[in-house]
């Protein structure tokens, strides 16, 4: 037999000690793929736009396992050199030419009443 092979994700966040937000963002980032690793719950929706996963705990483990997926963040260095680089790169050359443009529109709409 088996057994059940689906668990509730706070079942799953214990077993694998893990937060359910935690659990939620893997789902998010791809790393635990639908219909393998989870998949929404049978059982009625409250909110069927966001519905509630069940999980296959043998295969979290394996798959977090196999990946050594971290979930702490990056040194605050990390992102001090990525924002250094985000700063020299064309993408935000050409944000921050944008600015004036912004600036002016929100100028020409100061008098306006924008809430009915």
């Amino acid at each position: 037999m088996l057994g059940n092979l689906w668990t509730s994700s706070r079942s799953t966040s214990e077993k694998l000690g893990l937060s359910e937000i935690e659990l939620s963002n893997m789902r998010e980032k791809g790393i635990l793929k639908p219909g393998i690793h989870w998949k929404s719950s049978p059982y009625g929706q409250i909110k069927p736009w966001n519905p509630e996963a069940v999980y296959n705990v043998k295969l979290c483990t394996k798959i977090i396992e196999k990946n050594k997926f971290s979930l702490e963040m990056k040194s605050e260095i990390h992102y001090k050199k990525a924002a250094e680089n985000y700063r020299k790169s064309k993408q935000y050359t050409d944000m921050i030419n944008l600015y004036p443009i912004l600036q002016n529109s929100l100028l020409d709409c100061k008098d306006e009443n924008l809430i009915a």
